[in-house]
């Protein structure tokens, strides 16, 4: 203890030395004999001890209230070796306001700080923007009470227990403008609507009469994702064909008509959403809609399952999916084998499914058949000048329980082009 009261009046004595030079370590230590080192490292522990409340300075002469509006941030003095007040150095800052509350239908998104070196904060700044998730949810409910629960339709009781229906969306970009002198072909919403419906009624039309089908999508369904009409990651500016609002309501519209389609053929229609690179948060948006939709429809499940793949077990076939835009088919056909470890073992065929390439590949990585398929929509301005040509289709495929894949029909997409060479050689 006695060392320890002596250390604490060596550090006391250590500052009124240093007072009596007016704050000169170097004199204060010539005068004592040590090292102007030695002396400085006494200085700061003595007055870490003053701020701990340890040991006491000499005091400092209060200078009452600060301006209004301001406060005291410092207040500092120096003596002479007598103890007489010689200098007096005050500083303020202005006076802290009310306690902060994040403003109404504010969030916070992204907080800034200073530190000292001991690491505690001394200043903070905080930023807010505007929770447009509340709109955003808000006009979602008033849009969903527009719409009404789709009808149970009437299915076929001849439809085939063993045998399922797969009905490939395949980046159907619905949004995308085209113009006709620019690529061959105009394309609006209207336009996409009818093209994609048409398609899908002659798939359905011409498939087995299976008792299971799934409507799948591999992602890209829409072709931009907000209204800034960009692609989310790389921020590619897009040609669009209509306001965002629009094109969310018709692609709506247009998924309840293709699902209806199904329902007609098909006894259970399972619905997959899967997000890509264009629509990774309005993809998300369709599948909730649905979801709310078809709540009380038990042959129309839609798979909300999150994620960017779908997995899923049919008898002795296991199918999977996913859009294509994060992983080459040989990662694919890997992810299959080992998410899927037990189904995997159990079945004999093996098929994935992906899209994002525009066009048709087919890649065997073991037992399993890694697919990309075309689309039904044309080529943008983009897509000519760099030269793709891929033809437009779609594709349904029917597997059955034991056997696999047994039934594939393909539906080609004409565009104005192509028709136009028809008419031309049949002159």
């Amino acid at each position: 203890m006695a060392a320890k009261e002596m250390s604490q009046d060596l550090l006391k004595d250590t500052l009124d030395l240093i007072a009596k030079h007016n704050g000169s370590i170097t004199r204060a230590a010539a005068e004592i004999g040590i090292s102007k080192h030695t002396l400085k490292s006494r200085c700061t522990k003595a007055r870490r001890l003053v701020r701990s409340g340890v040991i006491s300075a000499p005091p400092i002469p209060d200078i009452g209230l600060p301006p209004t509006g301001m406060m005291v941030n410092k207040n500092s003095a120096k003596y002479d070796a007598d103890g007489n007040l010689i200098n007096q150095w005050v500083g303020t800052i202005r006076d802290s306001g009310d306690e902060y509350k994040i403003p109404l239908q504010h969030i916070v998104k992204g907080e800034s700080a200073y530190v000292d070196n001991d690491g505690r904060v001394r200043f903070k700044w905080i930023k807010t923007k505007l929770d447009t998730t509340l709109d955003l949810i808000a006009a979602l409910e008033r849009k969903l009470e527009l719409y009404s629960p789709a009808p149970l339709l009437q299915f076929p009781t001849t439809s085939v227990r063993e045998l399922l229906t797969v009905y490939p969306l395949v980046d159907l970009h619905h949004g995308l403008y085209t113009d006709e002198d620019e690529s061959g072909d105009a394309y609006n919403l209207d336009i996409s609507r009818s093209t994609i419906l048409n398609g899908v009624s002659k798939l359905v039309s011409r498939s087995p009469i299976s008792r299971q089908a799934v409507i799948l999508n591999t992602g890209d369904l829409f072709h931009q994702n907000d209204q800034t009409n960009t692609t989310p990651q790389s921020k590619h500016p897009l040609d669009v064909a209509g306001r965002w609002h629009q094109v969310f309501d018709t692609g709506v519209q247009m998924m309840i008509n293709l699902i209806d389609i199904a329902a007609q053929k098909h006894e259970t229609v399972y619905v997959v959403m899967i997000p890509g690179n264009h629509d990774p948060d309005a993809a998300i948006c369709l599948r909730t809609t649905l979801r709310f939709l078809y709540r009380n429809n038990p042959r129309i499940i839609i798979h909300d399952k999150p994620g960017l793949h779908w997995f899923y077990r049919f008898g002795n076939c296991l199918l999977g999916a996913t859009h294509g835009h994060n992983m080459s088919p040989r990662q694919m056909a890997l992810m299959l084998m080992n998410d899927c470890k037990n189904d995997y073992g159990e079945t004999l065929y093996h098929s994935f499914f992906h899209g994002h390439i525009h066009h048709e590949k087919v890649v065997e990585v073991g037992s399993v058949r890694v697919e990309s398929f075309g689309t039904p929509i044309p080529k943008d301005g983009y897509a000519m000048g760099a030269g793709y040509r891929s033809a437009r289709t779609m594709s349904a495929i029917t597997f059955n329980r034991d056997d696999g894949e047994i039934t594939r029909i393909r539906e080609p997409i004409l565009s104005n082009l192509s028709r136009q060479k028809l008419v031309d050689c049949s002159i």
